[in-house]
């Protein structure tokens, strides 16, 4: 039970990702952080309609790179995912994966019919000889065992939906997950009935049956293949490169266009449901000698604004007194042939319950940036890499009762900032509607110069 649990908890933090990272208090001679940096006020009553700010801040951007701050350089700053023409938002609060929501329980009956249909519509298939369940004490789930002809992995006998049917839906068996698995085919989907609306793991198979190793597709991450070919930002920039998949040449550009507008839409999710994905990253991965998958590293989005994405990078943190837990979500999904994914984490749609009133006015980028300045010193120069408009908050834990608790997301911006003076990267983050400066992290600067 420990090594499936143990298997289950890498699940849930690859597909939330929901990360605990280290805030920065201290004031060296190199880091050169504003001791007043916390002290900004905390409504600064002077902001701009949203709709405005998202048509506009493009347009600011190349005005801060003409007329810089004299404490931070513009010159090569980048918009880090881009979007138009948002009216309005909210403050939301993310239901959690695996928390329990009976009212979004559907019937027995209704959940075997669900998951066969899942099944067809995310994998094209369903066959009861691989569709089985588990329950919360696993039970029922017989030792693990080995497959002929596939070394160095073991594989748990669950419990097949046909043997158990009639207890199933007599209630004396309660299955808590439901999986479709065929390991020799290294076909895999995984459905929780009772905290997820949707599926939120699959694989359909074709790229890991394509490789020379064997990776289990109930475990395997698209980013186990290895190192990739290449990394591309969403900017636009690389939308003409082409790359050969399993049924032919495709650009970036086409690739990214399906995938944020027919992804979620081909898996059958209701249209109310459709948070349109932003790609934050594409890689590129090599599968055999001639055939080539895109691998989309994505964010859901709220009402068009991406939630905060650190990627790789956080694992590189450098430790300070304070912590602030910036509260991320993020999903991999990869193609190998064009308008269709083989195999994603994280691919159901993140609900939520939304919080307070629309918001429909924050400062500008020229203001968050203007306090940006004020935040950090102005003996040294920062360098600007990117800067975005995200959904975030700071996470708190309570020490005493060992929980955390998250705070409902509210946009902010998001400036990354590079100081020479001690080789690394800064993220400070600034309430987009109150001008308060949220909190900032440090890391090595792996991304390049």
């Amino acid at each position: 039970m420990l090594k499936y649990m143990k298997k289950i908890f890498r699940i849930a933090a690859l597909l939330t990702i929901c990360c605990l990272v280290t805030m920065l208090s201290g004031c060296g001679n190199t880091t050169g952080i504003s001791e007043e940096s916390s002290e900004i006020v905390e409504s600064i009553g002077d902001t701009t309609p949203l709709k405005t700010v998202t048509e506009n801040y493009a347009a600011e951007l190349n005005e801060l790179k003409s007329n810089p701050h004299k404490n931070i350089d513009w010159s090569n700053a980048a918009i880090g995912y881009p979007f138009r023409g948002i009216s309005e938002c909210y403050a939301v609060k993310l239901m959690d994966d695996y928390e329990v929501h009976p009212e979004k329980v559907l019937p027995i009956e209704e959940q075997l019919a669900q998951f066969e249909y899942y099944c067809k519509i995310y994998l094209g298939e369903y066959n009861s000889e691989f569709a089985c369940f588990d329950t919360k004490n696993r039970e029922l789930s017989d030792e693990d065992y080995k497959i002929d002809g596939i070394e160095d992995e073991v594989f748990t006998d669950f419990p097949k939906i046909d043997e158990y049917k009639d207890k199933i839906l007599n209630g004396s068996v309660q299955p808590t997950w439901y999986l479709y698995v065929d390991h020799k085919r290294q076909i895999y989907l995984w459905w929780s009935a009772e905290s997820m609306i949707y599926p939120h793991w699959y694989n359909k198979g074709t790229a890991l049956q394509m490789l020379d190793k064997y990776y289990k597709a109930s475990s395997a991450i698209p980013e186990d293949l290895g190192e990739p070919i290449a990394v591309y930002a969403n900017d636009g920039s690389h939308n003409n490169e082409s790359h050969h998949l399993l049924d032919g040449d495709v650009t970036v550009g086409e690739a990214l266009d399906w995938f944020s507008n027919n992804y979620m839409k081909s898996l059958g999710i209701a249209e109310n449901d459709i948070e349109k994905p932003a790609v934050r990253q594409i890689e590129v991965y090599q599968i055999t000698e001639d055939t080539f998958a895109y691998v989309f590293l994505f964010t859901p989005t709220v009402k068009g604004i991406p939630l905060d994405y650190t990627g790789e990078r956080i694992l590189r943190i450098s430790q300070g007194e304070n912590v602030f837990n910036s509260v991320t979500r993020s999903g991999q999904a990869l193609m190998i042939k064009s308008g269709e994914i083989d195999w994603a984490i994280g691919c159901n749609p993140d609900m939520y319950t939304t919080v307070g009133e629309p918001i429909t006015e924050i400062i500008s980028l020229k203001k968050a940036a203007d306090i940006m300045s004020e935040s950090v010193s102005e003996n040294i120069l920062y360098k600007a890499k990117t800067v975005e408009l995200v959904m975030t908050a700071d996470r708190k834990k309570d020490k005493n009762a060992g929980k955390t608790e998250e705070n409902p997301l509210m946009p902010m911006w998001k400036f990354t900032l590079q100081n020479d003076n001690d080789g690394f990267l800064y993220d400070f983050y600034i309430d987009a509607v109150s001008g308060t400066l949220g909190g900032y992290l440090r890391y090595e600067n792996n991304l390049g110069s």
